[in-house]
């Protein structure tokens, strides 16, 4: 967790978003913590073991294996691209791209990966539906 001083600890935005995720869409955030993470149900597959690590703010899921930063989070869960998540977290929290330390190339990359593994897993459902037809 981060900390402005002792007394007054700073949320991770990771974790911020995703209890706001879990507020809007109205299910129940039953998380509990673990050390430096927090484990629950995952709001992609309905299993229980979502984990947020709240030191490097990523999630993943031990079950449907999404996982990512909090840039992936808001695009998979609000279905949007990656410069749109920026101006979401901008109007929700008051932060610019700028101040994301954690916002570099690998972030970048991660959402390629993630779009190019998207586009295979489309492509090879469709061709099992087009065999079954």
């Amino acid at each position: 967790m981060i900390e402005t001083d002792k007394n007054h600890p700073i949320q991770p935005l990771i974790l911020s978003v995703v209890q706001d995720y879990y507020y809007n869409a109205q299910m129940a955030f039953d998380f509990h913590t673990e050390d430096q993470s927090w484990m629950g149900i995952c709001c992609f597959c309905n299993d229980a073991i979502l984990r947020i690590d709240l030191i490097n703010e990523l999630f993943f899921c031990f079950t449907c294996y999404n996982m990512g930063d909090v840039i992936l989070f808001i695009m998979r869960t609000e279905n949007c691209k990656m410069y749109s998540v920026f101006e979401k977290i901008e109007e929700r929290y008051g932060i610019k791209p700028i101040d994301f330390e954690n916002v570099t190339a690998k972030a970048f990359l991660m959402a390629y990966v993630d779009t190019e593994l998207r586009k295979k897993q489309d492509k090879a459902d469709k061709d099992k539906k087009n065999e079954s037809v």
